[in-house]
């Protein structure tokens, strides 16, 4: 087991343990925990497979569901069960950030997915653009891939949002620095705690992301990957 890995299981009352998703009658989702397991890899093995049976579980209810269900919860399954298992960490968690700290908390409650407009998106997109300068085009743009999921699996017959206002995308103010002026900056943080990352990025054209990824990454050096 990789050290950087994080345990599902902990111990309690004699045996291990895990917490248990559980889709409910009206399609929302309870928490409960599994336990009498001998050891942690056999907790973490029962927790994996609950996992992939909540999945499917939620996948199979949702679609025999499909014109009940809510823009909140379908943004959530799809985030969850849809994007996350094609993306890296570094994106799945700005997606986590714009749809749960942008999107959610500016959304009406009981909106359905079905009855998706562009008057009300971009109601919607207006009030989220004012928390910050890339907030409009952040959530714009999860909101394109969603929706095209959307259609995809056959939720709704057509994407709105590509008629939309659209958000400027922040742009980046560059600065040039001549060979005297990079002496300098890099004599300057020699003595900063984030030497490593600012030499990534400089000299390896590394973004924060990707940076902030290495601590999870596995080297291969006979390949150089």
């Amino acid at each position: 087991m990789s050290s950087n890995h994080k345990s599902v299981a902990f111990y309690e009352a004699g045996s291990w343990y895990h917490r248990l998703k559980v889709l409910k009658e009206d399609g929302t989702t309870g928490y409960s925990k599994k336990g009498g397991f001998a050891s942690a890899e056999e907790a973490e093995k029962s927790y994996r497979h609950c996992e992939e049976e909540f999945a499917q579980a939620y996948r199979n209810y949702h679609a025999n569901n499909s014109t009940d269900f809510e823009l909140r919860e379908y943004l959530i399954y799809w985030l969850e069960e849809i994007y996350t298992p094609r993306i890296e960490n570094t994106t799945r968690m700005l997606t986590a950030y714009t749809l749960y700290d942008l999107i959610l908390p500016y959304m009406n409650q009981g909106v359905k997915l079905r009855y998706l407009s562009v008057e009300y998106l971009d109601a919607l997109l207006e009030k989220v653009s004012k928390v910050c300068e890339s907030a409009g085009n952040k959530s714009r743009e999860l909101l394109n891939i969603a929706l095209k999921d959307a259609v995809v699996q056959g939720y709704i017959s057509h994407n709105p949002v590509p008629s939309t206002k659209p958000y400027k995308r922040k742009k980046a103010n560059v600065i040039v620095l001549n060979k005297e002026e990079l002496r300098i900056f890099l004599e300057r943080a020699s003595e900063n705690n984030w030497y490593l990352e600012i030499l990534l990025g400089l000299f390896m054209g590394l973004r924060k992301g990707e940076i902030a990824g290495l601590k999870y990454a596995d080297f291969n050096l006979s390949q150089k990957t």
